[in-house]
């Protein structure tokens, strides 16, 4: 930080106490972490926390929420909080992280559904107060898989496989408190792919879907107020959420192919590039953007 005056002593003294009063602990990045997810209108809590010297570890995250068509609750692994011993605290989390996601419909129907993320190399290293903190963040790769539909018995029969990996993202975002908080992130991903493939039970005709983009960007600032999970664009914005940025992308390609009644069909796009400019706020929804040398085929 520069300083654009001369220090007196007092100043002086007040900046040699700064970096102890600007200490984080594992304790005030957790509860920066359930504070962001209860401002979307749900009830988190963490399961098995526990300490041991440095480091705060918790198992698991309990999350419930009651939406208009019923209610669901989910379950996601846990994550590490180790403080570094220089007011900064490094969030890891495991290998493995399973999801488990259950409800009930509004006629006592029941869902349920499970996946696993897979992940190396991710961290963030978090920094600054509990009223204005920073998370910088890294991942080498991060793959959401193995998702399995429990109930209801319909649509545990369909046989699906989904699959979307990120590789290189890192990026920042700093936020401060307050029943509204404002929000300013930067990040970068290297490269972004899903596959899906699905096939109804006892019959021949296969779904698939592939899409993969390179170096992506995005920038954008805004306010994050507390809101209900199933909040209209419109409410959100009543409520206080603003956020304006960009975005870019490099090469992405998607194919899908099908078997249907009438026979098969498939088809692909190409795109060299692309970017995007976005805002939401007051004066409602506003995007738009550039794609660069698109070609497309159908068959």
């Amino acid at each position: 930080m520069t300083l654009t005056r001369t220090l007196t002593s007092t100043s002086i003294l007040a900046l040699m106490a700064g970096p102890a009063l600007a200490d984080l602990t594992a304790e005030d990045v957790l509860a920066d972490q359930l504070n962001q997810m209860s401002m979307y209108g749900i009830d988190v809590e963490p399961t098995g926390q526990s300490r041991s010297g440095d480091t705060l570890t918790v198992d698991g995250l309990a999350i419930t929420a009651e939406i208009p068509e019923g209610s669901f609750t989910m379950t996601v692994g846990g994550a590490q909080f180790t403080e570094q011993g220089d007011g900064t605290v490094v969030m890891s989390y495991p290998a493995e992280i399973p999801i488990t996601v259950s409800g009930e419909g509004p006629e006592g129907e029941r869902f349920e559904m499970s996946a696993m993320v897979r992940q190396t190399g991710t961290q963030s290293v978090v920094s600054g107060t509990p009223e204005q903190i920073k998370y910088e963040f890294t991942s080498d790769s991060m793959t959401v898989g193995d998702l399995e539909f429990l109930a209801p018995a319909d649509a545990a029969e369909v046989d699906m496989d989904v699959v979307v990996e990120m590789t290189g993202m890192s990026g920042t975002m700093e936020m401060d408190s307050g029943t509204v908080r404002s929000y300013d992130v930067d990040m970068v991903v290297k490269a972004l792919t899903m596959a899906v493939r699905a096939q109804e039970p006892g019959s021949d005709e296969v779904i698939s879907f592939n899409f993969d983009v390179a170096d992506l960007a995005a920038e954008y600032v805004g306010q994050l107020a507390r809101q209900n999970l199933m909040d209209s664009f419109a409410k959100s914005i009543e409520n206080g959420n603003r956020t304006k940025g960009s975005g870019s992308h490099g090469a992405l390609n998607y194919t899908f192919s099908g078997d249907g009644p009438d026979g098969s069909f498939q088809g692909s796009a190409q795109i060299a590039s692309g970017d995007l400019v976005f805002s939401m706020d007051e004066n409602g929804l506003d995007y738009g953007g550039t794609s660069r040398e698109m070609t497309m085929t159908m068959g």
